[in-house]
């Protein structure tokens, strides 16, 4: 049987109860709005990754996620695909590990109620425990998709998406690296399973390099249908990864090896025309 995870606040924190409140004692942290005091004071956030008092998983979408611990849990079979996987990551435990809901911090209580109800009489769970030898690991995080995906939200009935976490003890812990670095981590597996890789051959490099990290071009469809697209782009400005807005047919539309003609939108003669400005090849 596998835990599923209901998430609704679009990330996930593992941390093992006793430690983290013990870190709260010893810097004298008052406040049990842990999310609020990490976001205002940086450097408290980065000595808890330091010390591995938790993990944040940030900027996933909200809904329910097949949980499993590598050595207690089944790992994911061939009807899975692995979308990544990180293992630079530090944590600290102390008998009991926590994987839940990041606002299981906001506020943060040492014995919470991880069952609840939803209007229909469904149990979900915000979180999940595992019990875990105390000691120093290092932690690996892997995030899976089902093959039959719908790129739909995923629902406690039907996970689509999952994580699987390996736990590797150690004596010392090394240089922490920080999970919401989006340059380098994306823990997004709804995203990853939406978009694509692309590549933009812009008409004037110039104007492109005034554009920031996110775009949102249309293309026309060639039933004269308009298309919205999120475009994230890396330091270069030629590549990206691109999603499709509004309409589920990302598999349908972003094939490997589509090239498509991006517009925005300006005003000729009181009109609303579409002006090109590049094109975007599906890699």
């Amino acid at each position: 049987m596998n835990n599923v995870l209901d998430i609704t606040n679009y990330g996930i924190a593992l941390f093992s109860p006793t430690i983290l409140q013990n870190f709260l004692k010893k810097e004298k942290i008052r406040s049990k709005k842990l999310l609020s005091k990490f976001e205002k004071d940086k450097d408290v956030y980065l000595k808890t990754l330091k010390e591995g008092i938790w993990m944040p998983i940030v900027k996933i979408d909200a809904g329910s996620y097949v949980i499993k611990l590598n050595g207690v849990d089944e790992p994911f079979d061939d009807t899975w695909i692995q979308k990544f996987s990180y293992e630079e990551f530090q944590i600290e435990i102390k008998d009991t590990l926590c994987i839940g809901d990041i606002h299981l911090l906001e506020p943060f209580q040492t014995n919470q109620e991880m069952r609840y109800q939803d209007m229909e009489g469904n149990i979900l769970y915000k979180g999940h425990t595992y019990e875990t030898a105390s000691g120093k690991y290092q932690l690996r995080v892997e995030g899976y998709v089902r093959k039959e995906a719908n790129g739909h939200a995923s629902t406690y009935q039907n996970p689509e998406y999952g994580f699987l976490f390996t736990l590797n003890q150690v004596e010392v812990f090394k240089m922490a690296q920080d999970p919401r670095n989006d340059e380098r981590y994306n823990f997004n597996i709804g995203y990853l399973t939406r978009s694509k890789q692309a590549k933009i051959k812009w008409e004037n490099e110039i104007q492109a390099q005034k554009i920031g990290k996110e775009y949102y071009p249309l293309i026309e469809l060639d039933d004269g249908s308009i298309c919205h697209l999120y475009v994230e782009f890396d330091s270069s400005h030629k590549y990206c990864r691109v999603s499709v807005l509004y309409k589920y047919v990302y598999d349908e539309l972003l094939k490997s090896g589509s090239t498509f003609t991006i517009s925005e939108e300006t005003r000729t003669k009181g009109k609303t025309v579409l002006c090109p400005v590049g094109t975007l090849t599906i890699l």
